[in-house]
Order: structure tokens, then C-alpha cells, then sequence
């Protein structure tokens, strides 16, 4: 009988890890995800506040989340890769945000570290996954999130 419960525990538990490995994302802390994909760890929430691109690349760079003290904005692809379109994880002014899985917006327009040139920067618009062009300096309803390497 005893055996029987020891691996029903067992089946449960890797049925658990097969399940967090298929959704990629893993709860490092209630600040961050680790992204399983790609290894790479984000923060769980917006900055909350607008920002411009110069703002947005300073903020990260402060940024303690994690007790790490390494985050970046993340490129464009990065970003992309944390749209989930099955998946509603806010709403804002009547419009669905679609985001992975325990990311969270305030907004769905985030900075990118990808530049096109000197005076503009990408963004991505988590309604809908468009990529858009955006003048560093402008911040209305510009949010950012951060991203670093795995160790």
C-alpha cells in the first residue's frame, strides 16, 4: 500500500514538471519568471509609470528585482517571444493584453532595446504583437520591462 502512495506522488509530481516545461515559464520568486525556452529571467511587472526609451534603458539598469542587479530592456525578438495570443493576462481602456503567463502590464505598449536609428526605437503592442516605431523621447503609455542572461 505503501508503495502504491509513493508512486502516485511521483506521477504527480513529474505530471507538475511536465507541466511547467511545456508553459516555458517557471515562478523564480513573486517578482520574476524564468523564461524555460530561452533561460533568460523576467520581471513579473511593468514599471507602471510612463517612460521614454533613455528612461526605460536607465530604469532596468536600476532595477534590484531578484536581488539581481543586471537587467536590460529586452530586443524586440525578446518581447515577441513573451506574447501569448490564447492567453488574456490584463485589460486596459476595453482592449485584451496577451502576454505569457504570469507577466503582467499596465499598458500594452513596451519599450525595446532594438533601435532603428539615432532618434527611434521599437516597440511592441501586446494587443496584437505589431511591432511599432516610436521616438525615444516620447512616453505615453510606454512601459517597460526588464529581462537578464541566465547565469
Amino acid at each position: 500500500m505503501r508503495q502504491d502512495s509513493l508512486a502516485s506522488t511521483i506521477t504527480l509530481w513529474l505530471a507538475i514538471l511536465a507541466m511547467m516545461s511545456t508553459s516555458g515559464l517557471v515562478a523564480d520568486d513573486d517578482q520574476t519568471f524564468v523564461d524555460g525556452r530561452t533561460g533568460l529571467m523576467w520581471t513579473k511587472y511593468d514599471s507602471q509609470e510612463n517612460s521614454s526609451h533613455n528612461f526605460a534603458e536607465g530604469d532596468c539598469g536600476y532595477w534590484r528585482t531578484g536581488g539581481h542587479t543586471d537587467w536590460r530592456l529586452p530586443t524586440i525578438e525578446e518581447l515577441e517571444q513573451m506574447y501569448d495570443p490564447d492567453n488574456v493576462s490584463s485589460i486596459w481602456a476595453d482592449w485584451e493584453i496577451h502576454t505569457v503567463d504570469g507577466i503582467e502590464l499596465s499598458t500594452p505598449f513596451v519599450w525595446s532595446a532594438t533601435m532603428e536609428d539615432e532618434g527611434n526605437a521599437w516597440t511592441l503592442d501586446f494587443r496584437t504583437k505589431e511591432r511599432r516605431l516610436r521616438p525615444v523621447e516620447r512616453s505615453t503609455n510606454l512601459r517597460t520591462i526588464c529581462v537578464r542572461e541566465p547565469e
